[in-house]
């Protein structure tokens, strides 16, 4: 775990599409991955510089999108500065290891605190399925 980062203990993982065709071999994604790219679950440990926004809290209920770790210095994040477009970004569950583990390391960038009461197991699919690639910095559920 870096500096800026946040460790979450997986509650639920969705398993879509996608994950199948990475398993298919579509995204000629380096094997053997863990999957998922639809993780919710609690904080359990913050980076020093990620606890400095003050935002981020042990014990709340999360979920991180697929990208994660934006550069902000390649070509395409100075133009759009949109993780969508960044050339270093990390994938989960597609290029990076995913959400079917016990733990998983999260970028505080891309990820969301989910509204009091939504289960884990609802909240997952919503980190693909909900989250739209014209709205990486989300905040549709909260």
């Amino acid at each position: 775990m870096g500096p800026n980062d946040l460790l979450i203990k997986i509650g639920a993982a969705g398993f879509c599409h996608t994950d199948y065709q990475v398993h298919e071999g579509v995204y000629k994604s380096p094997l053997p991955l863990i999957p998922s790219h639809e993780p919710v679950g609690t904080i359990v440990a913050i980076g020093p510089q990620a606890a400095k926004s003050g935002k981020w809290k042990v014990g709340q209920h999360v979920g991180a999108l697929g990208f994660q770790h934006q550069c902000h210095e390649c070509l395409m994040c100075k133009t759009f500065d949109d993780i969508k477009y960044c050339e270093k970004k990390e994938m989960k569950g597609l290029v990076n290891d995913g959400a079917m583990g016990e733990y998983m390391v999260s970028d505080p960038e891309s990820t969301l605190l989910l509204p009091e009461g939504l289960e884990f197991e609802q909240a997952a699919p919503l980190m693909c399925a909900g989250v739209s690639l014209d709205c990486p910095k989300a905040t549709i559920l909260h």
